[in-house]
């Protein structure tokens, strides 16, 4: 086993561990977007579930049927399935935790010729051990958004026979409708890997059935979705355009905050200082720097640019790394100093925003639970 190996174990330990102690409070959508939306749907009366118009006051602004800004199914899969409870804040962590580990068994196969190295520098970044098992929203949005291109680099370096295309054309269609519906902006991070596929399809003889193959299984999905937004708000629902178009107006986006448009740079700074500079280490451009350059521009046009918005830009960074460097040669040399300053860089950020931020509002309202009956009528 080399070092990696041994590099690997401990940053999955401490995913683990993070995942099962940390009490930091990053943002309130953490829960206002996830678990409260879908407990609080299973808690309507009988008869109004599929049109709860009645009790849905107290859900977030967004869920309200005026609104009706957010898929519903996004609620339900950040959610674990059991019924509210005073153990949801760790069931649900351990929920999302299993989940975030298909991303590892996925990366260890998509990135085999790096061996552990890169599997390491996504396990161990700081995003991964503090988000990757928290309700975000943009949390689910990155670990669709790998699903999703995952086997576009598999088709690319020819790892699969023609007949096992079709079922990437099929998986594509899926995942990318399930991003879409997460998160509009799912559809920046996933142009450039998908017009990367149909250019690679473009000129084979089946190029128009694997085509309407993603296209009928994407619009299949997305009706699916449509169907269950449209019962859940009483009336035609497609959120992932109601929220893009709500997102275009700057009157509606000041609401929440407005920022300079250099701001999402600084973000991905934050968030992946050691990729970027691990990518700019390498000195060679690649056509594959244009899958983060172009979402990082796009989502640079919003005035709006929260730091949890670019947690996705991983993926292109680790997909342009991987076929940039050769076999076994991923990380710069010396390795040692790489990986000091790596885990100096990211240590310090996951204990800050895991335990230290905010770290006394789940405390406390673990305290206030403990303290009354769950359905003491004092506390509603």
């Amino acid at each position: 086993m080399t070092f990696f190996h041994y590099a690997y174990a401990i940053a999955v330990l401490l995913r683990i561990l993070f995942a099962l102690t940390s009490t930091g409070y990053i943002h309130p959508d953490e829960y206002f977007q996830s678990i409260e939306v879908f407990h609080g749907k299973r808690q309507c009366p009988a008869h109004h579930a599929l049109t709860p118009l009645s009790c849905v006051g107290d859900l977030r602004w967004e869920y309200q049927p005026k609104n009706a800004l957010r898929n519903v199914a996004t609620a339900e899969s950040l959610s674990d399935q059991c019924p509210i409870g005073p153990t949801i804040f760790i069931r649900n962590r351990v929920y999302l935790l299993l989940l975030s580990f298909c991303v590892d068994w996925l990366l260890f196969f998509l990135f085999e010729d790096a061996g552990f190295d890169l599997l390491f520098v996504y396990a161990a970044s700081w995003p991964t051990l503090v988000f990757a098992y928290r309700p975000f929203s943009n949390s689910l949005e990155s670990f669709l958004l790998w699903l999703a291109t995952a086997p576009v680099w598999g088709a690319l370096s020819g790892r699969y026979s023609e007949n096992f295309e079709y079922g990437v054309s099929f998986w594509i269609g899926i995942f990318c409708a399930y991003g879409v519906f997460t998160r509009f902006t799912f559809a920046i991070f996933a142009t450039p890997f998908v017009l990367l596929y149909l250019h690679r399809i473009f000129y084979e003889k089946k190029f128009v059935l694997k085509l309407a193959i993603t296209a009928t299984t994407f619009l299949l999905v997305a009706a699916k979705h449509i169907t269950a937004d449209t019962q859940y708000y009483n009336r035609l629902t497609i959120t992932p355009l109601n929220n893009l178009l709500y997102n275009m107006k700057t009157e509606n986006v000041a609401n929440h905050g407005l920022h300079p448009h250099y701001t999402h740079i600084i973000n991905v700074l934050i968030l992946y200082l050691p990729i970027v500079l691990y990518r700019f280490h390498l000195r060679k451009l690649s056509t594959t720097d244009a899958f983060y350059m172009f979402p990082i521009a796009i989502m640079s046009l919003s005035p709006h640019q929260e730091m949890r918005f670019m947690l996705p830009i991983i993926v292109p960074l680790l997909h342009s790394i991987n076929t940039t460097t050769s076999p076994k040669t991923s990380l710069p040399t010396p390795r040692p100093l790489f990986v000091a300053l790596f885990i100096a860089f990211n240590l310090p950020l996951a204990i800050f925003f895991g335990y230290l931020h905010q770290g006394g509002v789940i405390k406390s309202l673990a305290h206030l639970r403990d303290k009354h009956s769950f359905h003491d009528p004092s506390m509603t």
